[in-house]
């Protein structure tokens, strides 16, 4: 282990030696079984920045994020409110097809490849999957701001209000993905049923 602070409790049972690095010596309770041997390095490592460039990365992440999807929704408005009304009136079937592309692209996209003749559009079918995750976990944050906004009862909405909706609803799903097991439900539901509500518009606008 490397780390500034280290506690074993007395449940603790490490079969096999423990060595630390650690400013600080581990606090280990008298009933903690270690069958190995105990040793301390000690390093004077301030942890702060490294925290401190960890968090920096991960806003500019969210924030990239958040420039994308609002770009996204800027170009194409209509379209993407039409995605979200399809999936407000079927929830239960975007979140069934969603799950179908999820799953089915990368198995397709193996079969592909596995044919060789086959791999330039496996290729192409892998990338479009990227570009359809990205775009559908986008299209159910909108669906949250909307939803947000419909809360406050909003009759005339615009743009810059459903943009800074879109915004909002990123970074509470982010918040919200930090809460272990449920944040991961909500967010890989936000995805499918937003890869699954674009994948039908765009089936719709295909055959049209």
């Amino acid at each position: 282990l490397w780390a500034d602070e280290i506690v074993i409790e007395d449940t603790a049972v490490i079969s096999g030696n423990l060595h630390y690095k650690s400013s600080h010596e581990a606090n280990i309770a008298n009933g903690a079984r270690i069958d190995g041997e105990v040793r301390h390095t000690l390093v004077e490592t301030d942890m702060k920045p490294v925290v401190a460039g960890v968090i920096f990365a991960a806003l500019a992440v969210l924030l990239s994020i958040i420039i994308t999807a609002v770009v996204l929704y800027l170009l194409f408005p209509d379209f993407s409110l039409r995605v979200c009304q399809s999936l407000r009136n079927q929830p239960w079937l975007s979140l069934g097809v969603g799950l179908a592309v999820f799953a089915g692209v990368p198995l397709l996209s193996v079969i592909l490849f596995s044919t060789a003749i086959g791999v330039w559009l496996a290729l192409m079918l892998l990338a479009i999957y990227l570009v359809m995750l990205l775009a559908g976990y986008f299209t159910g944050a909108l669906f949250v701001g909307n939803a947000g906004l419909d809360m406050l009862k909003k009759t005339e909405v615009s743009k810059a209000l459903r943009a800074t909706a879109l915004a909002l609803a990123i970074f509470a799903l982010a918040v919200i993905n930090l809460v272990p097991l449920l944040g991961s439900l909500v967010n890989w539901a936000v995805l499918l049923a937003g890869v699954g509500a674009l994948s039908r518009q765009l089936y719709q606008a295909y055959r049209t």
